[in-house]
């Protein structure tokens, strides 16, 4: 990479000033974006892009500079590879490693704070990040835990909820208001672990709201959550007529779900087929949070390592026997 200039760019379209360096790639240095073998210049480009990088200091860090055209026989002409981002990214490769470091040890509020991008951004960055574990591993098989595809719908119908309710209290329909209030709690459970009361109060989610979307987004739900013990061709065909019926409803807080587990199908299919789930390494992550939590006090992190291996490794530990 040649460093041509390097200037401070302050003009009011930007939120704030960002620090440009134009660079370009040596003329030995042109290879093909998709294999990455060197091919002959075919042109310029006809312009220039950017790339964001890692901040210096308090400024922002864009890479600006041509990206020219090369020669390339299977594929026709195509943009030429750059030493410093991946094919077709916006970000450089420092700044996706960045952002993927960030991921995998701080929540969604650090990640999109510190680097100052969406948490959108941030799962693009992972799903280019994903598309290299297919490439290197490709007889790996990806499993989805079935207590998260039941929660992708619970999210969901909780906003169906809270969306009905504002709209019936905005419009003075205490009726409406009432029924829905009865049933906030009894939607988001299981049927069989209802109380008394959530159970009658289930029993009219029907005619909770005029139109019945809280009920009909409540009989998407429930299939979700028996599709796992299933055989794998019945749980096919189900999650076919699932998506068929998620897709007629038209209710607007089902569209994202639907389509994630459109998107997911194979992932769900081979969930089922494997018979695999990660309630264990949830139960661990539950009982480290609660150790941490308990180890407030300690004044090193080696005493807090130590009581999580304690709590977690489930050695034999017994209380004292007096002996008489």
């Amino acid at each position: 990479m040649m460093v041509e200039d390097v200037s401070l760019d302050d003009s009011p379209l930007r939120d704030a000033p960002v620090l440009v360096a134009r660079v370009r790639c040596g003329k030995g240095a042109l290879r093909r974006s998709r294999c990455g073998r060197k091919a002959p210049g075919y042109d310029n480009g006809g312009g220039g892009r950017s790339w964001r990088h890692q901040d210096f200091g308090c400024f922002r860090v864009e890479l600006s500079g041509p990206v020219p055209r090369v020669e390339c026989r299977p594929h026709g002409v195509v943009v030429s590879r750059v030493p410093w981002a991946e094919p077709g990214g916006r970000f450089t490769r420092d700044f996706g490693s960045e952002c993927a470091w960030l991921m995998t040890v701080a929540g969604q509020k650090t990640v999109s704070g510190f680097p100052h991008i969406a948490w959108r951004t941030a799962g693009d960055i992972a799903r280019r990040i994903d598309s290299s574990v297919a490439e290197h591993r490709p007889n790996a098989e990806r499993v989805l835990d079935p207590f998260h595809i039941v929660s992708w719908m619970t999210d969901a119908l909780d906003r169906v909820g809270k969306r009905l309710w504002n709209q019936a209290r905005r419009d003075g329909n205490t009726t409406a208001t009432e029924a829905m209030r009865g049933v906030e709690y009894a939607v988001p459970g299981n049927p069989g672990d209802l109380t008394e009361r959530q159970s009658t109060a289930l029993a009219t989610l029907a005619d909770a709201d005029p139109e019945g979307q809280l009920y009909r987004s409540w009989q998407l739900r429930e299939p979700l959550r028996t599709l796992p013990r299933q055989p794998v061709e019945r749980a096919e065909a189900e999650l076919k007529r699932w998506i068929g019926r998620a897709s007629r409803r038209r209710i607007p807080e089902i569209v994202e779900p639907c389509g994630k587990i459109r998107r997911r199908r194979d992932d769900i299919l081979t969930t089922i087929r494997l018979g695999c789930s990660n309630a264990r390494i949830e139960a661990f992550n539950n009982k480290i949070k609660v150790t941490i939590r308990m180890a407030y006090g300690f004044r090193n992190t080696d005493n807090l390592i130590a009581m999580i291996k304690l709590r977690c490794s489930g050695p034999p530990i017994h209380l004292p026997t007096p002996i008489l």
